[in-house]
């Protein structure tokens, strides 16, 4: 996978926002370090944000998010809605 810089992420996000938005279990979306097994890749993706990660054979095909998008690597992450907001 390409290093992609936080400009060429952004394009992508634009113009995928909207789709990834519409999916049933996301609730934000973003640009961030890709995180592995937990670990920091030193590489920035598309964030998406879900309240709780599923796994992708239990999603319906449209739900799913895609591994990339225009060459871009997505970052699925579970977000912990804060409760006191």
């Amino acid at each position: 996978m390409r290093k992609e810089t936080k400009a060429q992420i952004a394009k992508v996000l634009k113009k995928s926002k909207t789709k990834l938005l519409k999916k049933s279990h996301v609730v934000g979306v973003g640009i961030g370090e890709k995180i592995t097994g937990g670990r920091p890749t030193g590489r920035m993706s598309l964030k998406v944000y879900v309240e709780r990660k599923i796994a992708r054979r239990k999603l319906s095909k449209s739900d799913r998010v895609p591994q990339t998008i225009s060459e871009v690597e997505t970052d699925v992450e579970e977000k912990i809605r804060d409760s006191s907001v």
